[in-house]
């Protein structure tokens, strides 16, 4: 027992010599295996500190920290999700230009150039089944959506309650600058205002005339 202890320590005394981490302890005095292995964890000390200090912090924090090591600083940028219908608008266009890019596909989509070529090699082409069965989904889809707003509409009605507008008369003389307000009156939004035919209308243009109408929109 004693003299595999011995060897043990030879060993690490062979390793810190070649490491140079004796150079550090010179003045150590090694006795036992026990405290070559204290010696050899002394080094992982500031990483045990580190995780006590994150642990001490909050969870929010903690994932921010995570964030940080495991995207190295750089901006989180997920990858987008392409639905089927762009795909085959991709391989459409592919088939129609020829001579369009993966470059240029994927400005157009907003997707990396190697999802673009992953699309356009993969021949994958739903059932007559499966057709069937997305169909019923976009249907099932398109009515949830429909009751939605129907329930939002009649919970929140925002244009049901509206006044109507009125319409407001103003008349002026006119050698007056001021304009004078007569009367206002709501407007009836199931009546339809009149239509004047100017053909048919007079074109009295005489002293008279004038001074008749502008005695008329003074009263």
């Amino acid at each position: 027992m004693r003299s595999g202890r011995m060897t043990v320590i030879k060993i690490c005394r062979s390793l810190f010599h070649t490491s140079g981490v004796l150079g550090q302890s010179k003045n150590l005095k090694i006795k036992s295996a026990k405290e070559v292995v204290k010696l050899m964890n002394s080094s992982d000390k500031p990483n045990i500190r580190e995780n006590k200090d994150d642990r001490d912090k909050p969870t929010w924090q903690k994932q921010v920290l995570a964030l940080k090591r495991k995207f190295k600083g750089e901006k989180w940028n997920p990858s987008k999700k392409v639905s089927r219908e762009e795909m085959e608008s991709m391989r459409l266009l592919k088939n129609q230009f020829p001579q369009i890019t993966a470059r240029e596909l994927s400005a157009r989509y907003k997707v990396s150039p190697e999802a673009i070529r992953r699309v356009l090699k993969s021949k994958w082409q739903p059932s007559e089944r499966e057709s069937i069965r997305l169909h019923e989904r976009w249907k099932r889809r398109g009515v949830r959506i429909k009751e939605m707003y129907e329930q939002s509409s009649e919970q929140s009605p925002l244009f049901q309650n509206l006044p109507l507008p009125k319409r407001i008369s103003i008349s002026s003389a006119r050698s007056s600058p001021d304009f004078v307000l007569r009367n206002i009156k709501p407007r009836d939004a199931t009546k339809k205002l009149p239509k004047t035919d100017k053909a048919a209308a007079p074109r009295n243009k005489g002293k008279l005339f004038l001074l008749k109408d502008s005695l008329r929109q003074n009263k």
